[in-house]
């Protein structure tokens, strides 16, 4: 009985961590912009927007530049091809009278998120 527990429970553990992958992963990147990693002032920020035309995936670039796509909850994203779309914005400031602004893009290219393949830059074009 105590050697059928210890198989059933290798199973178990076997199972789950077989299943851990889910056929996905985290895509991450950076923002640069004229080749170089951006830094993101005071109310400046990029959203990123991965769908693959029924799901949609967002996240927001930090401070740095650095981006992480997961699911809401945490965890990978299903592989696949994703269309991106981004937005950059400056939010106006009545302090140092930034007027702010909004640049919406959808990258020509689409994204083929694979095992391989999971970083990924996008380039700000010039203000």
């Amino acid at each position: 009985m105590r050697a059928l527990r210890l198989v059933l429970v290798g199973l178990v553990v076997t199972v789950a961590v077989g299943c851990g992958d889910q056929k996905g992963t985290v895509v991450s990147g950076k923002v640069t912009k004229n080749g170089s990693p951006i830094k993101l002032g005071v109310g400046e920020g990029v959203t990123l927007t991965l769908t693959d035309g029924g799901t949609t995936f967002t996240a927001n670039a930090g401070e740095d530049g650095n981006f992480s796509v997961q699911q809401p909850a945490g965890g990978p994203i299903p592989y696949g091809t994703y269309k991106v779309h981004y937005v950059h914005y400056q939010s106006p400031s009545p302090y140092t009278k930034t007027k702010g602004y909004r640049v919406e893009k959808t990258l020509p290219d689409q994204w083929e998120v694979s095992p391989t393949s999971s970083t990924f830059a996008i380039e700000l074009p010039p203000k």
